[in-house]
């Protein structure tokens, strides 16, 4: 990779509640959590899913869409119109 450099430039650590001063104290936790380099110690995807920052909120506003794994097609429920018929096939 000629882009690759093995080493990053070191920058001065960020007051991140500060600069994040408008959110709840459970999303700066999860944000936090989130924004962690080492994908070792970075929190999963599940597990951000189940912080209290989403626990405090109507499951309907979380749930993620289902996915047809067989063709790769998203399934939105409470779909009333759509924009575009000849998109579906």
């Amino acid at each position: 990779m000629p882009d690759h450099k093995k080493t990053f430039p070191q920058w001065k650590p960020q007051n991140m509640a500060q600069l994040l001063s408008n959110l709840s104290p459970d999303a700066l936790q999860l944000t936090l959590q989130m924004l962690i380099y080492d994908p070792d110690r970075r929190i999963t995807a599940r597990a951000a899913l189940e912080s209290t920052y989403f626990q405090s909120m109507p499951s309907h506003l979380i749930i993620p869409p289902q996915i047809n794994q067989t063709k790769n097609v998203v399934v939105v429920e409470n779909t009333t119109s759509l924009n575009n018929q000849s998109d579906i096939q």
